[in-house]
């Protein structure tokens, strides 16, 4: 593979030509967006969307491309002023959106509380979430039922758009007024907001992940924030009489959202753990509002515990596909709102390939194969990216690849223009961020960023990797986390079907190395923890794979050594003992 060529400002005469060879700049030097932003002092996001093209420097910081450069090593004043001058020509380009326009649709991301205005086609649901959420669930003699105990689930498959729904209307509408039962009610100020709203998924600890948010919410007697670690402990030895107390300074009836509630089967290995967060978020139901969002396909999971059986049982919302009016509305508001025009005819080809294929959808009505919104809102993301001239048109559509195409044309453009080596790394990396499990769908699995400090043993770093992909918002970062966007990806890239299809038994291996390896460092490795026997010799020839062991984070590395270090020295005593053994036996004969 020939290297990237040098960049040359000679060459720019629109917005993405000025992403291109700012790319270029960057790699030469050899730095991430990650290195540039922190250099220059810019937000990554910021500085990633100019590296894409998505947004050029604003005219209101002249020195900014200067810094930027200077960050990529170019101290040449001529190659400066090319640059300035590439960049006023980029800005004059026929057609290009002003710098900072906001995209109207966002992809294969959730919509959060901040982009409530954006958000359409869900209002019926939203409304009867609301009343659910404050008044309880009428039973069936029409009497509203007490919601102590039973928290609010919100139950669809994959792709219904659950989480957007929570983040982007149900959330707004309660925070925006008086929540029923508050004692002071719950303003739309910051500090009132964020006091009286905790929104998280469980991941791998849930129980003190809650707790991260109880601490933010209660307060002890004299108005400070309570301890986490104590709001844990106490979470894990009595959660029920915990969480009231957590929550008895409270002015407020909180609002607890548990967003992707089935982390809680793929992400928490600690069975005792799982359980006392289940019995805390039921008991918090009463003092607080709690809504959680569950998978469809987790449904069995949650019926083995007879708290969310009840709740799937008396308070759950099932969340189907949208109808025509409400995609149609969904795809034009969004365009009004940004003062775009929606050319004729676009709107019916996009109804045509999003209507569904067979007559399995639930709803006569529907719109849409269960699950099909993730690709309908990339399909539209990747048309306002093409567009020009304020008009999103059919021409824009077809070339972005249409609802069918888009994510894996994104993804397999992002993929294929990488060095050989790094797409190597590139498909571990996606692997990692894959939960396969024996008893469960497969789903996005959130990888610390901790876990990728060394790895792979060779070749390019993969945290160097998610810039490119946290660019193209295929993958998603957050608080020390990356995460693939959307479990949609996992269908609808081929490349990534496929690596998982003929990874399956070596995906379950590192899952069950990994939950080996944390319960021997919760044990203050143990040795009684190593693995032996069959366990070991499965574990060590899976390891013995080049691509396997640099897949591996320093952990796991550790307790294989371990475990197969305990394994030899077990071998040795033993042919030590045979010999020994031998050797009497031959003295007695």
């Amino acid at each position: 593979m020939t290297d990237n060529p040098d960049p040359d400002p000679g060459r720019i005469a629109t917005q993405r030509d000025f992403g291109r060879e700012l790319t270029l700049a960057r790699q030469r030097s050899g730095l991430t967006v990650r290195d540039v932003a922190r250099a220059t002092g810019l937000p990554g996001s910021t500085a990633g969307d100019y590296f894409s093209g998505r947004h050029l420097p604003p005219p209101s910081q002249p020195t900014l491309l200067q810094e930027i450069l200077r960050a990529c090593g170019e101290a040449d004043p001529t190659l400066m002023k090319e640059w300035g001058s590439a960049l006023a020509r980029a800005r004059r380009a026929p057609g290009r959106r002003r710098s900072g326009t906001r995209a109207p649709y966002r992809g294969l991301a959730s919509f959060q509380p901040e982009d409530a205005p954006w958000f359409f086609g869900r209002t019926d649901i939203t409304e009867r979430l609301v009343t659910l959420a404050t008044e309880g669930s009428p039973n069936a003699g029409g009497k509203v039922a007490d919601a102590a105990g039973v928290p609010l689930a919100v139950v669809g498959p994959s792709g219904s758009g659950k989480s957007s729904l929570l983040r982007a209307g149900l959330i707004p509408h309660l925070l925006a007024g008086q929540v029923p039962g508050s004692r002071d009610g719950v303003g739309v100020g910051r500090d009132a907001s964020a006091r009286a709203l905790a929104l998280f998924t469980p991941a791998a600890n849930p129980v003190a992940e809650l707790a991260a948010q109880l601490s933010l919410i209660g307060e002890d007697e004299t108005g400070a924030a309570r301890n986490a670690s104590d709001a844990e402990e106490a979470l894990r030895g009595d959660p029920e009489s915990a969480a009231r107390l957590t929550l008895h300074a409270s002015p407020t009836r909180p609002l607890i959202v548990v967003d992707q509630f089935e982390e809680v089967f793929t992400g928490c290995q600690d069975e005792d753990q799982r359980r006392a967060f289940i019995r805390a978020v039921c008991a918090l139901s009463g003092p607080a509002i709690v809504v959680l969002a569950l998978r469809a396909d987790f449904y069995d999971h949650a019926l083995r515990y007879p708290e969310l059986a009840r709740v799937l049982q008396e308070r759950q919302v099932v969340l189907g596909p949208m109808s025509q009016v409400q995609v149609r509305c969904a795809i034009v508001e969004p365009a009004r709102l940004a003062r775009l025009d929606v050319e004729d005819g676009l709107v019916e080809v996009l109804l045509r390939d999003l209507a569904p294929r067979t007559a399995s959808t639930s709803s006569p009505d529907a719109a849409h194969e269960i699950g099909a919104l993730p690709l309908l809102s990339h399909a539209l993301l990747a048309t306002w990216e093409h567009s020009r001239g304020g008009k999103l048109t059919v021409a824009d559509y077809q070339a972005s690849g249409g609802i069918g195409d888009a994510i894996a044309r994104t993804a397999e453009t992002v993929y294929t223009g990488l060095p050989s080596d790094q797409q190597g790394t590139a498909r571990r990396l996606f692997l990692r961020l894959v939960h396969v499990a024996d008893d469960a769908p497969e789903t996005r699995a959130a990888l610390q960023l901790s876990e990728l400090e060394g790895w792979p043993e060779n070749g390019a770093p993969a945290v160097d990797l998610l810039d490119i992909f946290v660019d193209e918002r295929l993958i998603t970062m957050d608080a020390g986390t990356a995460q693939i966007t959307h479990d949609a990806l996992l269908t609808a890239w081929p490349r990534l079907r496929a690596w998982i299809d003929t990874s399956q038994d070596d995906l379950r291996t590192g899952r069950r190395v990994s939950q080996a390896a944390q319960a021997w460092a919760e044990a203050s490795q143990d040795s009684g923890a190593l693995l032996r026997g069959s366990r070991l010799a499965i574990a060590g020839d899976w390891a013995a794979d080049p691509d396997n062991r640099s897949s591996l984070d320093r952990l796991d590395r550790e307790f294989i050594d371990a475990s197969i270090a305990q394994e030899t020295v077990r071998q040795l005593a033993e042919r030590n003992r045979t010999r020994r053994l031998r050797r009497l036996v031959a003295a007695l004969t």
